[in-house]
């Protein structure tokens, strides 16, 4: 086994023996230490990485316990035999050649802290289902399991205020595809409103279906209902706990405006994804529109690849009663696009309380870091942020430089960079980047900001 090379810093709030444990097990579950592998000795680790005995004892003892590695009396460490979670989906039109280097830091606003995953209860779950539930290799419901869509129907009432019965719940491997069921759920042309700046994939999804897509701009509180009246849409996909890309969170009064518009007019239907609503640090969320909506007028979505990793391709669905009728009589088969293996652990971990308590931990460390992270770039002259107080992104914009002028020397130093501008169709707001923080660790948050703006000459 090779020295194993990690960074490690007295002056971060973790301590090292954390910090050493969190970059093993990173280094685990993205495969570059295989299954079986022995790990170097404490006394070689502690000389190579210049650190105590004890803060290596300590950070094998955490690795034990989370079900990484184990141990063997005389024979020392061995890293236990775990699938490496699957490669995170690119956006269209970020991909990058196979070839080319890993970004010198990562602030896609798509990406999430996998090191948070909760590994050791998820592979148990796994493990429990396979060997005692072996008729889930049969054909599952279309809707999705059962158990699932129960689990999910209690948990989104108590936590988003959801109002749903498990068999209005429909579950899918991703919020693209849970579009693309209500695309086909309406045989008729409708004219379907997206925010801009908004989640271009929503745009493509309708775009390549019967129907026809318009762009409506925003105001402070979110999507305009002015521009809504005037479209003559019949359905409108928005995202209103924390707006992809803007931040903004929509309040109360807005909230209920675009209720009484879905109410007034025959047909009309909102299409709620309640994106990064998990994730809110400096107030409690507005419970979701399903919630607060008295005639049935729309229909929730969210996932859990962003709460738990992107690897994890189980999203969901409640449909109104009279859209969840005309599903069954299409015979579609969202359902069935997810493991019914993965659909059960996923039921568990709700029922067991895991889940929650993932999200409590996971809340923490990322409003901890934002809140660091934002504390940096405010340092940078001229600088402007919006957003940062709900999710895992925020924008970003220096006073006098265009986006151009801040992603061309970013992506000299392999650092990508997202412009608010890819996300519009004919929004042209203020130059933007869109900042996320899920894919960087604490210890480099300060290189980060201090390779950005050397590259920027601030």
């Amino acid at each position: 086994m090779r020295d194993l090379t990690y960074q490690l810093d007295p002056a971060l709030d973790h301590p090292m023996y954390e910090q050493l444990y969190r970059q093993i097990a990173r280094d685990i579950l993205q495969g570059r230490l295989p299954g079986g592998s022995r790990l170097p000795s404490r006394r070689v680790l502690s000389a190579h990485l210049g650190i105590s005995g004890q803060t290596v004892d300590s950070a094998l003892d955490l690795l034990k316990a989370e079900g990484f590695v184990r141990s063997s009396a005389r024979s020392g460490y061995f890293v236990e035999d775990i699938l490496p979670l699957p490669d995170t989906p690119k956006p269209s039109g970020s991909a990058r050649p196979a070839a080319q280097a890993p970004p010198r830091h990562d602030f896609s606003p798509q990406s999430t802290d996998i090191q948070l995953f909760p590994y050791r209860v998820w592979t148990q779950l796994i493990r429990e289902t396979l060997l005692r539930e072996s008729e889930l290799m049969n054909r599952g419901h279309p809707q999705g399991e059962p158990g699932l869509r129960q689990a999910l129907a209690s948990f989104l009432y108590q936590y988003r205020g959801v109002r749903t019965q498990a068999e209005q719940l429909v579950i899918s491997s991703g919020v693209d595809q849970l579009l693309a069921t209500v695309a086909a759920l309406f045989d008729q042309p409708q004219l379907v409103a997206c925010e801009d700046p908004g989640y271009v994939e929503a745009r493509r999804v309708f775009g390549r279906s019967i129907h026809r897509v318009c762009a409506l701009p925003l105001d402070e509180q979110g999507l305009s209902i002015t521009a809504l009246e005037a479209s003559g849409a019949q359905l409108v996909y928005l995202t209103p706990a924390h707006q992809f890309p803007t931040g903004i969170s929509m309040p109360a009064g807005r909230r209920a405006e675009l209720l009484h518009w879905a109410a007034r007019g025959e047909g009309r239907y909102l299409i709620e994804d309640d994106y990064d609503s998990e994730f809110r640090y400096t107030s409690r969320p507005l419970p979701a529109l399903q919630g607060m909506d008295a005639h049935s007028r729309v229909i929730y979505m969210s996932t859990f690849s962003r709460t738990l990793a992107p690897g994890v391709r189980i999203a969901y669905m409640a449909l109104p009663e009279d859209l969840r009728r005309r599903y069954q009589a299409l015979q579609l088969r969202s359902g069935e696009a997810v493991s019914r293996y993965e659909q059960r652990a996923m039921a568990r971990l709700l029922e067991e309380g895991h889940y929650t308590r993932h999200l409590r931990k996971a809340s923490r460390v990322y409003q901890r870091r934002c809140e660091a992270l934002c504390g940096l770039l405010q340092d940078v002259p001229g600088a402007w942020l919006m957003g940062q107080e709900a999710g895992l992104h925020f924008l970003f914009g220096v006073k006098g430089r265009s986006e151009e002028a801040l992603i061309q020397p970013a992506a000299a130093m392999n650092i990508p960079l997202q412009g608010l501008r890819q996300h519009c169709q004919a929004a042209r707001p203020r130059p933007a980047l869109v900042l996320g923080f899920g894919g960087l660790t604490d210890s480099e948050l300060v290189p980060a900001v201090g390779t950005l703006r050397a590259a920027w000459g601030l």
